[in-house]
């Protein structure tokens, strides 16, 4: 059985209720477990976010209305290391960096009015964007949180970490243009110091830097 066929069968015992069980259906798909899994986490995060009226519509109805353009979407960060995916996803949401930082900060339950804390953030999340930190190290719960304000399942970007290659020094040209981008931007000011290790910050840099054994 394809794996579509298999999928409709799936979201037809469910519109039915009938409570369909998905390892199951994993078991009849074992050559594309997580392809189908990946199926099965969107169409339950969609459903979520529809309106309540509209959530027991047919499936083609349903599907016409969201899972294809949403599926589209997923799959152009297939190829994506994690950090053009986040730049992706946040151009996709038409969220700043900023947005995305404030947002990332209140699911994390920092403290948003900090300023300090909001510019380490930041600043950690734009050197995770371009690569100036090793993306093997991100924490999962960065991963979850990040996920889930871009309203996609984790596992996308969990394969877009693993993707991910990493210089362990940019080169310096590399490192004034992404500055002097950033400072256009308003985002950080070129003549700032790289903040130093401090222990008000240990949270945050855990965050990004949480496992020490991937470093290459």
């Amino acid at each position: 059985m394809e794996l579509s066929e298999l999928f409709d069968e799936f979201v037809e015992e469910y519109n039915q209720d009938k409570d369909p069980r998905v390892e199951d259906y994993l078991c009849r798909c074992s050559s594309n477990e997580k392809k189908f899994q990946n199926l099965i986490d969107v169409f339950f995060m969609a459903r979520h976010n529809l309106p309540s009226g509209f959530r027991h519509q047919s499936w083609q109805l349903f599907s016409e209305s969201f899972f294809s353009d949403e599926m589209n979407s997923l799959k152009q960060l297939e190829p994506m290391a994690l950090g053009d995916a986040l730049i992706y996803l946040s151009r996709k949401f038409e969220m700043p960096r900023r947005s995305v930082v404030k947002a990332l900060m209140k699911r994390l339950r920092l403290d948003t009015k900090n300023q300090a804390k909001v510019e380490r953030f930041h600043w950690q999340y734009h050197r995770l964007e371009n690569n100036f930190i090793n993306p093997k190290q991100v924490s999962r719960r960065l991963l979850e949180v990040a996920a889930a304000v871009f309203q996609i399942p984790v596992s996308y970007l969990e394969d877009a970490q693993q993707r991910s290659d990493y210089l362990a020094t940019a080169p310096s040209t590399e490192m004034k243009i992404a500055a002097r981008v950033a400072e256009t931007r308003g985002i950080y000011r070129e003549r700032s110091p790289q903040p130093q290790a401090d222990d008000q910050f240990e949270e945050i840099d855990q965050l990004f830097m949480e496992v020490k054994d991937n470093v290459e």
